[in-house]
Formats: structure tokens, sequence, C-alpha cells
């Protein structure tokens, strides 16, 4: 049986020109998760990262951190859902970035108003009466996740995995729910746990005889309780 790490990546540039680069504190996640890896777990077979630049950062962190020297490769797969799409198909006028960081800024709490504005989004995503209005649709994400998962997990030896919320938090609500696909249940699931899924944290699935990989452990970030600091979760 094939043991599964999944990695969220660190955090990234939510208030920046390009979201899709680690901020400094993504950076230093990235490597703390790194050192944490490397003194509880052997080296694994391989790191696998979604094709996202804060995907290839967070990997790059590790590798560095834990002194780890196996193959990395790309799967973009574990790429997270399309969030501007979300966004703009919820709200147009957000629809470039400059829009949304202008809106942002003229919010007394601009973290809290794109939170709001991304659940909203993600209801609208995952309620499935709008899936036309999407490049990928919600059960569309959830089948692409569950076959990278379930591919991998095929292969010999321990996997380390560096991804994002969206598709770690898919296969802890597919396990949990015993699901095998999206619907009303899973979307549930999925909302509640990806909303809380912190930037570095480390999940665990086991390669059994279920179709999906068994849920050991979600959203483990033990290894920042030194310092508040380190967690956050956008």
């Amino acid at each position: 049986m094939s043991l599964l790490i999944l990695v969220r990546h660190g955090q990234a540039s939510i208030t920046g020109d390009d979201y899709d680069l680690l901020s400094p504190l993504g950076e230093h996640q990235a490597g703390v998760t790194g050192r944490a890896l490397g003194e509880r777990m052997a080296q694994p077979a391989v790191i696998v990262r979604g094709s996202l630049r804060r995907h290839g950062q967070t990997a790059s962190g590790i590798t560095a951190a834990s002194g780890w020297s196996c193959p990395v490769e790309t799967d973009d797969r574990w790429d997270e859902f399309d969030h501007d799409g979300l966004l703009a198909a919820a709200h147009p006028e957000y629809a470039t970035r400059p829009a949304l960081l202008e809106a942002l800024a003229a919010q007394e709490n601009p973290a809290r108003a794109f939170q709001d504005l991304f659940l909203a989004s993600v209801d609208r995503w995952t309620g499935g009466e709008h899936d036309g209005d999407y490049r990928e649709s919600f059960p569309t994400f959830v089948r692409r996740v569950r076959e990278a998962a379930t591919e991998l997990a095929e292969r010999p030896g321990t996997a380390v995995v560096s991804s994002s919320g969206g598709p770690i938090a898919v296969l802890a609500a597919l396990s949990t729910l015993g699901a095998h696909d999206a619907g009303p249940e899973v979307a549930k699931a999925w909302g509640r746990l990806n909303e809380v899924a912190v930037n570095g944290a480390v999940s665990k699935f086991l390669r059994g005889r279920r179709p999906t990989p068994t849920l050991l452990s979600y959203n483990d970030h033990s290894h920042f309780e030194h310092d508040r600091d380190l967690i956050s979760y956008r």
C-alpha cells in the first residue's frame, strides 16, 4: 500500500500583482514544512507538484529544507480550481485583477472582503445550477483530482504532493463520506474542509482497497504551532 503526503502550498501573493507567487511568508512556510517532513519521514519515492508556480516554489522549498534528492514530477491535475474564473462568473465587475484589487483596497478589511466574495463565488460554483458558466465544473474538478490521486497511489512507495487546498479537500471529502464522485454532500463537506485549510499544512492518505485513498490525517500544521505568525489560510 502507498502513502500520499499532500502539502498545501505556502501563502500566495493575495494582494500582489501576481497571485501565483509565494509571499515571503509563503516561502518561509515551505521551508518550515520541508524541515518538519525531513525530520519525521524517510525520503519519498517521488515529489509531485501541480503546474502552478506556487506549487513549484513550495516543492522547491520542501526539497531544499528536507535535504531530499528524489525526482520531482509535474501533474496539472493537482492544480487548484480557477478561482479567478469563479469570481468573474459570479461578479463580472471583478473580471480583471486590477479591478478586484481596487475594490478590495477601498474596503476597511480587504482580506475579509475578499473572503466574502470568494465564498459566495464558490457556493455558486458548487451549487450545480450554473455549470455551463465555468471552464471546469465542480464535478469535473472532483473527477480529475480523484483520478490523479488514484493513479499516484497505485505506484510503489510514498509520494509527497505539492498542491492546493481545493484538491486536498476533495480527497478528504470523498474519503470521509465514502463517495466516488461529486454530489451535494461532497460539495458541502468540501466547502467546509477547504475553508479551514492552512498554508503549508500536511494531509496523509493511504491507498487501500477503496476506490479513493483513505484519509489518515487532515490539515496538520503542528509544525507551525511554535510561532502562530506562521499560520495563514489564504
